[in-house]
């Protein structure tokens, strides 16, 4: 009986060792996607307004995303405090900081009525394109392959971070949204991430091919686990797909500066990247 027990738990064991680390749950990458990550995640910004930060990136020549959470905690703030220096986005490149301010004009497109939760900004200048390179043009699809997210922004308002995340395809995570209070959504994929709460809402995620796929909207906290909502950490984040987020864009934007943003929409458009090939996709994607 003793030897059939001791068998029975090697079993479970090697199960639960195989679900854990199964090649289908790491976040390897290759050195070449390590690259792109690393020299796209310049683009990456922290915004301030008073009483507040997120965190936001660059997709055009002066034009920032980030959640429409974090646009709407900047419009509250203007109501009392209309001082410009204290609304901007700061860059850290190379270990130098790059302050740019929020221009001061309505967001160039947003979405509080579907739930995608996004904003895009315009900054007073443009950043010079030797600093970064606009993220707009390397959106890409999260598809079956996709396992896991870099997620890079500035949590509690700190230095850039990047938080490798396993990821579960919302599609296949309907038990985990009903579970924290959330109906299961085609736009909406979740993930776990360690780091990355409070004041990291706008960052953007990266896929293993060093391409931008979502947008970081959200935390939700387990109610099973009261010592969360006195840590204030979530066991489980959420993020956007940038696909859904430009095709909405795409209504709200005119042509010119739609195309401007987001270049690969354009008919018949070709890669000039400078930093590797972006895979294209289809808007239409849920």
């Amino acid at each position: 009986l003793d030897d059939k027990e001791a068998e029975m738990q090697r079993r479970k064991k090697e199960k639960e060792w195989e679900m854990t680390f199964s090649s289908d749950n790491t976040c390897s990458i290759s050195s070449e996607a390590d690259d792109l990550i690393h020299e796209r995640k310049k683009a990456v910004c922290r915004i301030e307004w008073p009483g507040g930060c997120g965190s936001g990136f660059l997709i055009g020549m002066k034009e920032v995303m980030t959640n429409d959470h974090v646009y709407q905690g900047i419009l509250h703030a203007a109501v009392t405090n209309r001082d410009r220096t204290k609304y901007k986005a700061t860059f850290f490149v190379s270990g130098s900081e790059h302050t740019f301010y929020l221009a001061n004009k309505q967001a160039l497109s947003r979405d509080d009525v579907s739930r995608l939760d996004y904003a895009i900004l315009e900054l007073e200048t443009k950043p010079s394109p030797d600093l970064m390179i606009p993220l707009g043009q390397f959106i890409s699809n999260i598809t079956d392959t996709t396992h896991f997210v870099v997620v890079v922004g500035h949590p509690y308002g700190g230095p850039k971070r990047l938080d490798y995340a396993l990821m579960a395809h919302v599609e296949d995570t309907f038990a985990i949204h009903m579970t924290f209070g959330s109906d299961a959504r085609l736009d909406m994929t979740s993930y776990q991430t360690h780091s990355m709460y409070k004041g990291s809402s706008g960052s953007p995620g990266f896929d293993q091919h060093g391409n931008v796929i979502l947008l970081h909207t959200k935390g939700v906290i387990n109610p099973s686990a009261s010592h969360s909502y006195s840590n204030h950490i979530s066991v489980i984040e959420q993020g956007n797909k940038l696909t859904k987020i430009v095709e909405n864009a795409r209504s709200h934007l005119g042509e010119e500066t739609f195309y401007d943003l987001f270049p690969q929409y354009m008919p018949h458009a070709h890669d000039n990247s400078l930093f590797g090939r972006v895979e294209m996709m289809e808007v239409e994607d849920a």
